[in-house]
């Protein structure tokens, strides 16, 4: 997945959460089920056709970015009760509406999952890539 093109791209240009505050016009974003969280148009389709799973992690990537992913949780709870930084709920829940319009039979259980994965995986790539340093 990483070496994929897409992959390429949504992480270079997602090292910032995207809200409706970006500076492209309103057509070259797409909002996310009905909430005023916005993603750029071409970068979202081309996530059309991907299977859930990868939809779900590479639509956080483009909302959240992978430094926001990488010191957060769900919850804001981290492991053995230590505090993380919470992602916000509004765009979980934009990502989740996104995520059951495009594959409606997925539980919001299944979606989370998906979300803590890619959490602890940007979190681990962090701490792997700041020891090697």
């Amino acid at each position: 997945m990483e070496d994929s093109p897409l992959f390429s791209m949504i992480s270079s240009q997602s090292e910032s959460p995207r809200t409706g505050s970006h500076t492209s016009s309103e057509e070259d974003m797409v909002s996310l089920g009905n909430s005023l969280v916005q993603v750029p148009k071409c970068l979202y389709q081309r996530l059309i056709g991907r299977r859930m799973s990868l939809f779900t992690q590479e639509l956080a990537t483009l909302v959240f970015g992978r430094e926001t992913l990488a010191k957060a949780t769900l919850t804001g709870k981290g492991k053995k009760g230590e505090l993380k930084e919470q992602l916000e709920p509004e765009k979980t829940n934009a990502i989740i509406d996104a995520v059951r319009e495009r594959f409606p039979n997925t539980e919001v259980a299944e979606i989370r999952a998906l979300l803590r994965r890619k959490c602890n995986n940007e979190s681990y790539k962090a701490s792997s890539n700041s020891s090697q340093s």
